[in-house]
């Protein structure tokens, strides 16, 4: 995980915080202690970032949140950084216990789900909820839509994940400029 710096706002970094974020479903003064916002960022529509740990948007990244809201979880203690240019499409998911980090100029698809928990154990006591995996999308990958990440999730750079296609930890979408990744689907 990397480490953030924190400081309080000044005035006008609340203001321009306040009116940057007058589309998303969080109150202001919270957003400002958790959502750091990097230069030219770009919402349109509806954006909703719910729960208590910290949301990075870098330089120019776009919420394209117009036909469908778009959603920013991060679990207390959590981490989501999106890299400068990327481009989250409208009805996508990103829900993060641990750490989700998604590279420079990746583009994700609509309704893609990334979630890096699976939030109860397969086997065992069903209520201890396990350890959230970090999930990487490499920089300029393409998730297309309806696609999901799972825990453990690594996406290489200029990887295509196929629309409705699901990634998890036992796979690895690799490198390739003319074609669909060769991730297998998961059962």
């Amino acid at each position: 995980m990397r480490g953030l710096a924190f400081s309080i706002p000044s005035f006008p970094d609340l203001k321009r915080l306040g009116a940057s974020l007058s589309r998303l479903r969080i109150r202001p003064l919270t957003a400002a202690l958790r959502v750091e916002l990097g230069p030219d960022v770009e919402i349109e529509g509806r954006v909703w970032i719910p729960g208590a740990g910290r949301v990075h948007l870098g330089r120019g990244v776009r919420l394209r949140g117009r036909r469908a809201p778009i959603e920013l979880r991060a679990h207390e203690g959590a981490e989501i950084w999106l890299d400068e240019g990327v481009i989250v499409e409208a009805g996508a998911s990103i829900e993060a216990t641990a750490c989700v980090q998604i590279g420079a100029r990746a583009t994700i698809g609509a309704f893609a789900k990334i979630i890096d928990n699976h939030y109860h154990r397969a086997v065992g006591d069903r209520k201890e909820r396990p350890a959230g995996v970090l999930i990487s999308v490499g920089s300029d990958a393409i998730i297309g839509p309806r696609a999901i990440l799972l825990p453990g999730a690594r996406v290489a750079a200029r990887a295509v994940v196929g629309a409705g296609e699901v990634l998890s930890n036992r796979h690895e979408a690799e490198s390739s400029r003319h074609r669909r990744s060769d991730a297998q689907r998961v059962a």
